[in-house]
């Protein structure tokens, strides 16, 4: 496995295409022979959060399939909030 992911890493900065698509096809189904799942492509995703929103940067996840868990890690800023809306 290293002696082909050398060869291709070769092919590939010598932009030899043809060759390196051969290694990489090998390559490939002693990779995909391992993997436990192959997911699926997700789609474009959008998130908006208020200014007052501190310690969030857009994230779903803190961790590995840890859905929704970044909510501890977030907190309001009542000052930021009280300037922009006028309420606590």
């Amino acid at each position: 496995m290293k002696k082909a992911k050398a060869e291709a890493q070769q092919y590939y900065a010598q932009l030899d295409e043809v060759k390196f698509d051969q290694v990489y096809h090998e390559m490939l189904k002693y990779v995909l022979d391992q993997a436990w799942c192959v997911p699926f492509p997700a789609g474009y995703n959008y998130v908006f959060w208020w200014p007052w929103l501190k310690n969030y940067h857009g994230e779903m996840s803190a961790g590995y399939d840890n859905q929704w868990n970044f909510a501890k890690y977030v907190w309001i800023d009542q000052d930021v909030k009280q300037q922009m809306t006028g309420r606590k």
